[in-house]
């Protein structure tokens, strides 16, 4: 097959992979986590889609960004902030102000990291 040719789509195809895998362990980790902090079920849930729906606002202003910061750079810092959102779980007992950092700043993590990853594999193909 002619794809497995490209050394770059072939490297962002093993970050993807890589990235799926740790991220759905993650999205487990996170659930069960947050249920033994104190979080009911229908919390975790709404956390979730509120999760959701900020990435889907804050997406708006991501294009402006791609264009002065460049595809490539965001995709790196994207990569940080995805880094830097874990330890923004571990202060979370319940509902209140650690709750709401952690789902404005992985929304922030997620909305800048995977559509310029998307972006930037596909202008590498």
């Amino acid at each position: 097959m002619a794809f497995f040719h490209n050394r770059t789509v072939n490297l962002l195809n093993l970050h993807y992979w890589i990235t799926s895998v740790a991220l759905g362990g993650g999205g487990a980790f996170w659930s069960v986590y947050l249920l033994k902090a104190g979080l009911s079920v229908p919390g975790v849930l709404l956390m979730s889609a509120t999760t959701f729906g900020l990435r889907l606002i804050l997406r708006s202003f991501l294009l402006l960004l791609g264009v002065r910061v460049g595809l490539r750079r965001l995709v790196v810092i994207g990569t940080v902030l995805m880094g830097i959102s874990f330890p923004f779980l571990t202060p979370v007992h319940g509902v209140g102000w650690p709750l709401v950092w952690l789902v404005i700043v992985t929304a922030l993590a997620d909305t800048v990291y995977w559509p310029s990853y998307h972006a930037y594999s596909m202008l590498s193909s």
